[in-house]
């Protein structure tokens, strides 16, 4: 049997209705000072208030997914090109050393 059925329902259901609102008002109120405080203690050398300010400020670039992929394509192509070389040096060897021996291939 579940704790509280449909007769029985708690009266508190939760956060009251409009208790956010309050909160939210007395922060929009009190903004502009909260402001001016950490722009003080930046200025008196408050590292964690430098680092607040300087991230809403400028926010940190993200690295995007296209140019990490970008480097990694352009890095295959470059290890690509260097085996294809490779094959092409060790296929000139090759046909050499069967010119030697008088080995013809079709």
């Amino acid at each position: 049997m579940s704790k509280f059925t449909t007769e029985n329902q708690p009266e508190n259901r939760g956060r009251p209705k409009g208790s956010t609102e309050q909160s939210l008002k007395f922060i929009k109120n009190a903004l502009p000072e909260i402001i001016e405080k950490i722009v003080e203690q930046a200025k008196a050398g408050d590292l964690q208030a430098c680092s607040l300010l300087l991230d809403r400020a400028m926010p940190k670039i993200k690295t995007t997914a296209t140019g990490v992929e970008r480097d990694l394509l352009e890095a295959q192509t470059k290890l690509t090109n260097l085996k294809v070389k490779e094959i092409e040096v060790f296929e000139d060897r090759l046909r050499a050393l069967e010119s030697l021996n008088g080995i013809t291939t079709d």
